[in-house]
């Protein structure tokens, strides 16, 4: 699949397609081969939402909707971030907590990031 997803459009047609099973499994064994066998469950949900979203989409986003976002708990693609590193034999008995916390931070400072980013091409 054509990551990141860039904007709301595109978003929309992966949260349609995901609930193929058999494309959700394709998902799941793609993004669970992006980890390390070192990486923390914190260093694998950054790494998956990094790849999986472009950061002016994750902007538009909070958890559970604050500071008037929309909301990313219900999308099927925060599922699929659950299932992928529960995949992992290192990760099969991990908490919601230890998604949930680099999850949430990574959103939060995505606006951030992209920023900095834009700061760094653009020269003086």
């Amino acid at each position: 699949y054509k990551f990141p997803l860039i904007n709301l459009e595109e978003l929309n047609i992966f949260e349609e397609k995901i609930v193929d099973n058999d494309f959700r499994q394709k998902i799941v064994h793609y993004l669970s081969r992006l980890s390390r066998p070192r990486d923390s469950v914190s260093d694998m949900t950054r790494q998956i939402m990094s790849k999986m979203f472009h950061n002016n989409l994750l902007s538009k986003f909070s958890y559970a909707g604050q500071k008037h976002k929309m909301v990313f708990a219900t999308l099927h693609s925060c599922s699929i971030i659950f299932e992928t590193i529960r995949s992992v034999q290192k990760h099969r008995n991990c908490t919601d907590q230890e998604v949930l916390k680099p999850m949430k931070f990574f959103m939060a400072n995505a606006k951030f990031r992209e920023e900095k980013k834009q700061k760094q091409k653009t020269p003086f």
